[in-house]
């Protein structure tokens, strides 16, 4: 898998932090791309490790604000989900020589306009 030899060379950093965005019918694939990506160094994050419940919205964009870089798992379940539409927003207010956004294409979803 690509991901994590493309991270490495945009981020340019020993053990860049990486926020994934993922819809949950993408769950398999966002565990396929984290172990990639870890096997590189990278530290991941995602919602899967947050607990349920109040706070999730602080807790997500403490870790995008801590990010290096924000990684969307572009699909057709992405593309109808409101969290990753409202973490993409997030990532994008963000600054842009700072925060690095990148996306993996699944499937035949379009890529979301702001990519």
């Amino acid at each position: 898998m690509w991901p994590a030899h493309v991270l490495r060379r945009l981020i340019n950093m020993s053990k860049p932090r990486v926020f994934i965005s993922y819809a949950h019918d993408d769950r398999d694939a966002m565990r396929a791309v984290t172990a990639q990506l870890e096997l590189c160094g990278a530290e991941v994050r995602s919602d899967e490790k947050f607990s349920p419940g109040v706070g999730l919205l602080r807790h997500v964009v403490k870790e995008i604000d801590e990010a290096d870089g924000y990684l969307l798992l572009v699909s057709s379940a992405s593309s109808e989900s409101n969290w990753v539409k409202l973490e993409l927003e997030i990532a994008d207010t963000r600054e842009p020589n700072r925060l690095r956004i990148l996306a993996v294409v699944l499937d035949d979803a379009p890529k979301p306009p702001i990519l």
